[in-house]
């Protein structure tokens, strides 16, 4: 009886640290040195096999313009933390897409730049496998409106609307809609609109990460 006791009593203690999230400073804590960091928001999920994980948008204020926003992966399993790599910008947006605890939550990263008159931004549907994010889908949109308009460039650009849908048995699927925009000058440009619905697939458990 006594061991029993013990083994209920530690299965609620592992299951209650499991639970525990962690606090910002102690995400921080688990970056290591890797300089002034700012974390927004912490989304709770869980990584492709079910662990319990974090994910914060975070500002790193002493970085180039196009590299202040990006964001931190925390594993309290492994008391570990990490600045995804390749999702660094201008901005940091997380959106929670679905919430299979076995298979993994998807998220929806955004991420933006600017440079010569262009802006470019980038929207990635991820699926996380441990520490690597697994692009399921992405969509780009930009515009070159702070270099168009004079010695008859062109003005032309794009805008993408993401809308989370509930596939058929609960399925996660995007509405997207891509507005493109051209014209002589950023005033006098057509638009044109597009959409569709893309249904998102867990990868095959037996496939490597890429």
């Amino acid at each position: 009886m006594k061991f029993r006791y013990l083994a209920a009593l530690a299965a609620f203690c592992c299951a209650a640290a499991q639970a525990a999230e962690p606090s910002k400073a102690q995400i921080v804590r688990w970056l290591g040195d890797v300089g002034k960091v700012a974390l927004g928001e912490v989304h709770p999920l869980a990584l492709k096999g079910g662990e319990k994980a974090y994910l914060a948008s975070a500002e790193f204020p002493d970085q180039g313009r196009n590299f202040m926003q990006g964001y931190v992966l925390a594993r309290p399993a492994l008391g570990k933390a990490i600045v995804l790599d390749g999702f660094s910008g201008l901005s940091a947006d997380v959106t929670m897409l679905s919430h299979d605890g076995s298979k993994g939550y998807m998220a929806i990263l955004g991420s933006s730049s600017s440079g010569q008159g262009n802006f470019d931004a980038t929207y990635s549907v991820v699926l996380f496998d441990g520490w690597k994010p697994r692009t399921l889908f992405k969509a780009e949109e930009g515009n070159n409106f702070g270099d168009c308009g004079d010695e008859g460039k062109p003005c032309q650009g794009s805008q993408v609307f993401l809308n989370p849908l509930a596939g058929p048995g609960g399925q996660p699927q995007l509405a997207v809609t891509t507005v493109r925009y051209s014209g002589p000058d950023e005033k006098r440009t057509k638009a044109s609109a597009s959409s569709k619905v893309v249904t998102l697939s867990y990868p095959d458990s037996r496939q490597p990460n890429p």
